[in-house]
């Protein structure tokens, strides 16, 4: 892993900001940036998915630019980037980790389940799947 970091550290309100966006946005898939330091998530910036797509997502290149500008001019690094998989699992699709570019970031999954939408996260570099826990701070 090329990380600083081994588990994302978030805060329930940075979650739950992450959860109502995807529920908000089914049955397209929603996307956005995390910025943040040493894995804990400090900034969410959901992003526009021009595509309108239930099984793939782009960002909108201006929202996209928007938000890694403001996440470093708060010094903060392009901790992750989520998306949602709001017919399938929370597991990187074959498109996720060929269009994984940036090594650096975590990519977060969200997906629907028996006890609602949940997350996971992943370290997607050169084809290679790692999970990377996800830890809830009070």
């Amino acid at each position: 892993m090329n990380k600083d970091f081994s588990v994302i550290t978030i805060s329930p309100i940075h979650f739950s900001l992450m959860r109502e966006h995807v529920i908000r946005e089914a049955p397209i898939e929603a996307c956005g940036l995390l910025g943040g330091c040493h894995g804990v998530v400090q900034m969410i910036f959901p992003v526009y998915n021009i595509l309108q797509s239930p099984t793939r997502y782009t960002m909108k290149p201006q929202d996209q630019i928007d938000a890694m500008l403001k996440i470093e001019a708060q010094g903060l690094d392009l901790l992750g980037i989520y998306h949602s998989h709001p017919q399938g699992t929370s597991y990187p699709s074959p498109t996720d980790i060929i269009e994984a570019y940036y090594p650096e970031a975590a990519y977060i999954i969200w997906s629907p389940g028996e006890n609602g939408w949940d997350c996971r996260a992943y370290c997607l570099s050169d084809g290679i799947v790692q999970e990377i826990p996800i830890k809830i701070y009070k």
